[in-house]
């Protein structure tokens, strides 16, 4: 007689966790501020039609299939609940879909990944309007990891992809990471590859070919200059980069990031199990874990408006926070180098890391990065969610190994404490 799936604890935990979490997604829709925001100020006045796609191409941006989505949205706050649900509800199914294999510890542990995604600090949507900054910004991430899982899939699966990857990809930073993802499957399978396989990359390729060519893109470089920073244009590239790097590792390293400080944990665990260091030697490894609430007593510490003052070349807490950035991030690609027994997964783990520093840290080519700086990060946030479920998949953290199962008490009530934190913070959908 065949036995239920229903005595596996682990079943259970993983239906208990993800019923908290679509919960979750419920009261939090439900209660949602839509009355503030872009969509209210301006794109509930307008509807799709050619010659309001073609004003936007030629004075502000590439972004035309996310606005497409958008402006119905903005006119009907009920239907962007009900969407807005689906979406959030899918997420970690997402992530899960694209990560767990038959060979890896992860397939059995949905649980875990809703714990991760549900850390992302979600009141970041916020920022411009719910509708306006989910429509941008998640829904794009969305879809991109979408887009990645379905790469190796047969049948109807493939035909959604084209249109996954069209509307991820009209997201500038989306585009970015999957041009740069889909190039890397094809240099490592290069051997496997059929001409069917170069579809994703040629529409990434087409889509960022677009975004670069587009003349609203340019149109709103320059008005954006003229608003936050005149002058901005005319620094050297050197100087964005450094201004991009800068206002990454402010958002990361000096400010308490809750997907951060996992990932940074877990590996420092990872790499400590690798090294097998004790004593002294733990010291640098521990000062990258513990610097966000370190560096809140380091003299000089400066905010982000600061990196644009007159005189900044000469402060000495600047040139500190530049040297310590750079600093950990080494101490980062060296720990994560460490903590994978396989050659290829520690460089993968190295490119992607890298991938999600460097998709916030472009936005330093435009002053816009100091006024959107919150709901930027949520690429890199998921990438660096990747990085963790890596690091634990290869070290068999919470008891990953199959012939073990963690007690569901455990990861449902870490789970309990992620939502209420979640629901009871007052910037979440009631204040703005």
């Amino acid at each position: 007689m065949k036995q239920s799936p229903w005595t596996d604890p682990l079943v259970r935990c993983n239906v208990a966790a993800f019923s908290l979490w679509v919960l979750y997604v419920l009261l939090f829709n439900l209660q949602l501020d839509l009355g503030f925001g872009d969509c209210v100020r301006s794109f509930r006045f307008y509807t799709v039609n050619a010659d309001y796609l073609t004003e936007r191409y030629t004075t502000w941006t590439s972004r035309l299939l996310i606005e497409s989505l958008l402006l119905p949205l903005a006119r009907n706050p009920q239907l962007f609940r009900i969407i807005n649900m689906v979406v959030m509800a899918a997420m970690p199914l997402l992530v899960f879909g694209l990560l767990r294999t038959e060979k890896n510890g992860l397939h059995r542990h949905l649980w875990l990944v809703i714990f991760l995604v549900s850390l992302y600090p979600i009141d970041n949507m916020s920022t411009a309007g719910w509708r306006a900054t989910f429509v941008n910004y998640y829904y794009p991430a969305a879809a991109g990891i979408a887009a990645l899982s379905l790469r190796r899939k047969k049948g109807w699966q493939r035909y959604l992809l084209p249109v996954l990857l069209l509307f991820a990809c009209n997201q500038e930073q989306v585009c970015f990471l999957l041009t740069a993802l889909f190039g890397l499957d094809l240099i490592v399978n290069r051997r496997q590859f059929s001409g069917a396989d170069l579809l994703p990359l040629l529409l990434c390729l087409a889509s960022l070919i677009f975004i670069v060519t587009t003349p609203g893109n340019s149109a709103r470089l320059y008005s954006s200059a003229l608003l936050f920073e005149p002058g901005y244009l005319d620094h050297s590239l050197l100087y964005k980069a450094y201004t991009g790097f800068e206002e990454t590792a402010l958002h990361y390293f000096y400010n308490f990031q809750p997907i951060y400080l996992t990932f940074a944990v877990t590996l420092f665990f990872s790499w400590k199990r690798m090294s097998g260091v004790r004593g002294r030697r733990l010291f640098f490894p521990a000062a990258v874990v513990f610097v966000q609430p370190l560096f809140l007593l380091l003299f000089g510490r400066s905010d982000r408006f600061h990196l644009l003052a007159p005189g900044h070349l000469l402060s000495f807490g600047l040139w500190l926070q530049f040297l310590l950035a750079m600093a950990l991030s080494l101490g980062i690609v060296w720990m994560l180098y460490c903590a994978f027994r396989e050659e290829l997964k520690a460089r993968l783990a190295l490119v992607l890391f890298a991938l999600g520093f460097t998709s916030k840290a472009m936005l330093g080519l435009s002053p816009s990065i100091f006024s959107s700086t919150l709901r930027t990060a949520i690429f890199c946030d998921f990438i660096l969610i990747w990085l963790t479920l890596m690091l634990i998949d290869e070290h068999r953290f919470f008891g990953l190994q199959s012939d073990r199962r963690p007690h569901s008490a455990v990861p449902v009530t870490a789970l309990l404490v992620t939502v209420a934190v979640h629901l009871f913070t007052p910037t979440i959908g009631r204040l703005h």
